[in-house]
């Protein structure tokens, strides 16, 4: 489609998408050079922190991003959210608490959406927290955040994401098994023939649950089983090897043998 219609952004940013899923970020990131070159100037914002996150996710490079989102002005034609959505990632995967609490004091969204999931901005107070150490402030901000989610569980009971969101916050307030009930739930209203886009993205969710429940043989198996398939719509893609590599909610599992092997066969290739 892309070829009989060149000049078609929109039909080139679901290629991107496509690339991105599998993995194959050159694709990617020529495609989005293309976009560049065919938008006008005050669309290119936009355009550069997408392409930037492309080395988040293939080499867990954030040093694009950091660029993009500094390179970013008045005159750009970028919203509010994206920026700060761009902030939050960079803050999360530097695992630096004092800039996540900085852009949650500096801005006034209540929740922010990455992929399909949208999170209440006290669920990043709370991994903010744990990077900290400080327990009681990341049961705290879980607190927050669990009424929010549970309501958007109870306005989409056949969506499996809001579900595995809840899953993540119970387990982070050491619900145990209402945690695994939920995040198995999640995974079956999310099966990869129904929607390959979303499943693995419920599957990463259930390893975080065991992953954060002292649980991590059996996070990494459910791992294992989705590392040779396509990577969900998150930000960054799941699993993706930036992800692994520099997403804050793996950081228990860091160091786990099977896990770090995990992370291995998703490094890039080095070029010869």
């Amino acid at each position: 489609v892309v070829a009989l219609d060149p000049r078609n952004n929109g039909r080139r940013a679901d290629l991107v998408m496509a690339y991105r899923a599998l993995r194959r970020f050159d694709d990617a990131e020529r495609e989005i050079a293309r976009m560049l070159a065919d938008s006008p100037p005050r669309e290119a914002a936009s355009l550069r922190l997408n392409q930037s996150v492309c080395s988040v996710e293939a080499r867990g490079d954030l040093a694009p991003l950091q660029a993009a989102i500094k390179s970013v002005t008045p005159l750009d034609e970028i919203s509010g959210a994206i920026m700060t959505k761009s902030r939050l990632l960079v803050a999360l995967c530097s695992h630096d608490p004092a800039a996540i609490s900085a852009i949650l004091t500096s801005t006034s969204l209540t929740n922010v959406t990455f992929g399909r999931i949208v999170y209440p901005m006290n669920w990043f107070a709370a991994l903010a927290a744990k990077m900290r150490h400080d327990e009681a402030a990341a049961q705290a901000g879980f607190r927050l955040a669990r009424p929010d989610v549970e309501r958007a569980v109870q306005a989409e009971a056949s969506n499996g994401l809001p579900l595995s969101l809840l899953a993540m916050i119970d387990a982070g307030l050491g619900d145990k098994e209402l945690a695994v009930r939920e995040a198995l739930h999640a995974c079956e209203l999310t099966p990869i023939d129904r929607d390959a886009a979303v499943a693995p993205v419920a599957a990463c969710n259930l390893a975080v649950v065991y992953a954060w429940t002292d649980q991590p043989d059996l996070a990494c198996a459910v791992l294992e089983e989705w590392l040779s398939r396509p990577a969900g719509y998150n930000q960054p893609r799941q699993p993706n090897y930036g992800d692994f590599r520099l997403n804050p909610i793996w950081d228990p599992l860091r160091g786990n043998p099977r896990f770090d092997a995990l992370v291995a066969r998703l490094a890039p290739v080095p070029a010869r």
